[in-house]
Protein backbone atom coordinates (compact mmCIF):
# COMPACT_ATOMS: atom_id res chain seq x y z
CA UNK A 1 0.00 0.00 0.00
CA UNK A 2 1.31 3.44 -0.82
CA UNK A 3 1.62 6.26 1.71
CA UNK A 4 -1.42 8.18 0.44
CA UNK A 5 -3.70 5.17 0.94
CA UNK A 6 -2.31 4.56 4.43
CA UNK A 7 -2.92 8.18 5.34
CA UNK A 8 -6.49 7.97 3.99
CA UNK A 9 -7.27 4.86 6.07
CA UNK A 10 -5.74 6.42 9.17
CA UNK A 11 -7.86 9.56 8.71
CA UNK A 12 -11.05 7.55 8.09
CA UNK A 13 -10.34 5.45 11.17
CA UNK A 14 -9.96 8.54 13.30
CA UNK A 15 -13.05 10.22 11.92
CA UNK A 16 -15.17 7.13 12.50
CA UNK A 17 -14.42 7.25 16.23
CA UNK A 18 -15.30 10.90 16.71
CA UNK A 19 -19.07 10.41 16.85
CA UNK A 20 -18.74 7.65 19.42
CA UNK A 21 -16.33 9.69 21.52
CA UNK A 22 -18.70 12.65 21.53
CA UNK A 23 -21.73 10.53 22.42
CA UNK A 24 -19.84 8.69 25.15
CA UNK A 25 -18.54 11.91 26.71
CA UNK A 26 -22.09 13.27 26.98
CA UNK A 27 -23.45 9.91 28.17
CA UNK A 28 -20.76 9.40 30.80
CA UNK A 29 -21.33 12.89 32.17
CA UNK A 30 -25.08 12.31 32.39
CA UNK A 31 -24.80 8.87 33.99
CA UNK A 32 -22.25 10.09 36.52
CA UNK A 33 -24.45 13.07 37.39
CA UNK A 34 -27.51 10.85 37.75
CA UNK A 35 -25.62 8.45 40.03
CA UNK A 36 -24.33 11.29 42.21
CA UNK A 37 -27.82 12.78 42.38
CA UNK A 38 -29.18 9.50 43.69
CA UNK A 39 -26.34 9.16 46.17
CA UNK A 40 -26.49 12.70 47.60
CA UNK A 41 -30.20 13.44 47.05
CA UNK A 42 -29.56 16.58 45.01
CA UNK A 43 -31.81 15.65 42.11
CA UNK A 44 -31.55 17.00 39.31
CA UNK A 45 -28.70 19.51 39.86
CA UNK A 46 -25.67 17.25 39.58
CA UNK A 47 -27.20 15.55 36.56
CA UNK A 48 -27.32 18.84 34.67
CA UNK A 49 -23.89 19.96 35.87
CA UNK A 50 -22.19 16.77 34.73
CA UNK A 51 -24.25 16.75 31.54
CA UNK A 52 -22.78 20.20 30.88
CA UNK A 53 -19.28 18.82 31.48
CA UNK A 54 -20.00 16.05 28.98
CA UNK A 55 -21.23 18.52 26.37
CA UNK A 56 -18.13 20.66 26.95
CA UNK A 57 -15.95 17.59 26.41
CA UNK A 58 -17.83 16.85 23.18
CA UNK A 59 -17.23 20.42 21.97
CA UNK A 60 -13.55 20.06 22.85
CA UNK A 61 -13.30 16.86 20.85
CA UNK A 62 -15.04 18.47 17.89
CA UNK A 63 -12.79 21.52 18.07
CA UNK A 64 -9.72 19.27 18.10
CA UNK A 65 -11.06 17.46 15.04
CA UNK A 66 -11.67 20.75 13.27
CA UNK A 67 -8.18 21.96 14.09
CA UNK A 68 -6.49 18.70 13.08
CA UNK A 69 -8.28 18.09 9.79
CA UNK A 70 -9.23 21.65 8.82
CA UNK A 71 -12.91 20.99 8.29
CA UNK A 72 -15.31 23.84 7.79
CA UNK A 73 -16.52 25.26 11.13
CA UNK A 74 -20.18 25.49 10.09
CA UNK A 75 -20.14 21.83 9.11
CA UNK A 76 -18.68 20.91 12.48
CA UNK A 77 -21.44 22.76 14.35
CA UNK A 78 -24.17 21.16 12.24
CA UNK A 79 -22.93 17.65 13.01
CA UNK A 80 -22.31 18.53 16.64
CA UNK A 81 -25.88 19.82 16.91
CA UNK A 82 -27.25 16.56 15.50
CA UNK A 83 -25.07 14.57 17.89
CA UNK A 84 -26.17 16.55 20.93
CA UNK A 85 -29.83 16.33 19.91
CA UNK A 86 -29.55 12.54 19.59
CA UNK A 87 -27.76 12.31 22.93
CA UNK A 88 -30.45 14.40 24.66
CA UNK A 89 -33.15 12.20 23.19
CA UNK A 90 -31.45 9.05 24.45
CA UNK A 91 -30.77 10.58 27.86
CA UNK A 92 -34.39 11.66 28.16
CA UNK A 93 -35.54 8.11 27.46
CA UNK A 94 -32.99 6.73 29.95
CA UNK A 95 -34.05 9.25 32.61
CA UNK A 96 -37.74 8.41 32.19
CA UNK A 97 -37.02 4.69 32.50
CA UNK A 98 -34.92 5.30 35.63
CA UNK A 99 -37.73 7.30 37.23
CA UNK A 100 -40.12 4.36 36.78
CA UNK A 101 -37.81 2.06 38.77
Amino acid sequence: MDEETKKLFKTLGYLSTVGLAMAFSIGIGAVLGYYLDKKFGTRPWLFFIFLGFGIAAAFRKGYYLDKKFGTRPWLFFIFLGFGIAAAFRNLHIMYKKAQKM
